[in-house]
C-alpha cells in the first residue's frame, strides 16, 4: 500500500513543513521559500539601505 501511494500520490517533502512552530503553517512556509528563491535567483550589483 505504501509503495502504491508513493508511486501515485504526490506528497510534500519534509522541507515544506516548518520545524514545530506554532506561528507558521505549511502553506506560509512553502510560499516564503518560493519567494526567497525567486528574490535570490538574481545577483544584484549593490544593495545599500
Amino acid at each position: 500500500m505504501q509503495n502504491w501511494m508513493e508511486a501515485n500520490i504526490k506528497f510534500w517533502p519534509k522541507t515544506f513543513w516548518p520545524p514545530q512552530s506554532p506561528d507558521l503553517n505549511p502553506l506560509d512556509f512553502c510560499i516564503w521559500w518560493h519567494i526567497e528563491r525567486q528574490a535570490c535567483s538574481v545577483r544584484y550589483k549593490n544593495i545599500w539601505l
